[in-house]
């Protein structure tokens, strides 16, 4: 069990918060940010051009929140450090693969198709925050709990997979897709077709 730190003592008996690790995991964020900075304007590499570029600092990110949010499960065998250096880590990742999303949006769709999708992304978002909360409050194991997130970025991982790549691709115009002027971009295959509007 981890034992709360002096800086920030328990409000309660019941109630013990570590907000001294909690700041460090969510300052973390930052990392992430400097991650996408990186890596995202980079010519796409490696095996089904899953690294760099738009579309793999997205899928890669997540892989990798995926890969530390599953460590969380193992808090006897990883020990506090552990498990502090698991959550850093996936927090980052998770805030790369989602500010490159916010990249490429632009790249791909006009802003009345952003606008919808956002707003019902954010919608989704609430109405799943009360799911998630009880998933993780269940009593299920720590293992299930963190397998159970992790399997949900790595299904946003293998869905950032069918994107096409943006990266290096001119938006036109002062709003990019929504200009009007197509924009060919090459999926996962380097298929070459074109995707966006034409209006």
């Amino acid at each position: 069990m981890m034992q709360p730190s002096p800086i920030a003592p328990p409000l309660s008996e019941t109630c013990a918060f570590d907000y001294w690790r909690l700041l460090t995991v969510g300052l973390c964020e930052w990392l992430g940010v400097l991650a996408v900075q990186l890596l995202v304007d980079l010519a796409p590499l490696g095996p089904a051009r899953a690294l760099c570029g738009r579309r793999g600092t997205q899928a890669s990110m997540y892989f990798v929140s995926a890969l530390f949010g599953a460590g969380l499960g193992f808090p006897a065998s990883l020990g506090e450090n552990g498990l502090l250096v698991c959550a850093m880590v996936s927090r980052a990742s998770i805030t790369a693969a989602n500010s490159a999303m916010w990249i490429a949006a632009p790249e791909m769709y006009p802003t009345r198709v952003r606008t919808v999708g956002a707003n019902v992304a954010f919608l989704l978002n609430l109405l799943g925050s009360v799911p998630a909360s009880g998933w993780v409050e269940s009593g299920l194991s720590t293992l299930t709990v963190a397998c159970g997130i992790a399997a949900a970025n790595f299904v946003a991982g293998s869905i950032a997979l069918l994107l096409p790549e943006t990266c290096g691709v001119s938006l036109g115009g002062e709003d990019g897709a929504a200009a009007g002027e197509a924009a060919t971009l090459k999926g996962g295959k380097g298929d070459g077709k074109t995707y966006g509007t034409t209006a």
